[in-house]
């Protein structure tokens, strides 16, 4: 599987990272479980500076992408 590396914003919610990276809020489930560390919670502020990542779909383009063991990475 292959992964978008997302660094999360201050303020930034996990509705608007689904809404970004996948056009809709409801893949955010696919957020949660590829990144385990990832409290299952909207407000992501504790978490700013650090980095998550975004399953993708092998049909997708993307200019970003790395493959690389799911979990956050700290700053």
């Amino acid at each position: 599987m292959r992964y978008i590396k997302h660094r999360i914003q201050e303020g930034e919610r996990i509705d608007q990272i689904s809404q970004k990276y996948y056009g809709n809020v409801t893949n955010i489930y696919d957020i949660f479980v590829i990144n385990r560390d990832l409290k299952f919670q909207s407000d992501l502020s504790e978490y700013s500076g650090n980095e998550i990542y975004i399953p993708i779909k092998e049909d997708e383009d993307s200019e970003i992408i790395e493959t690389v063991s799911p979990g956050i990475k700290g700053v």
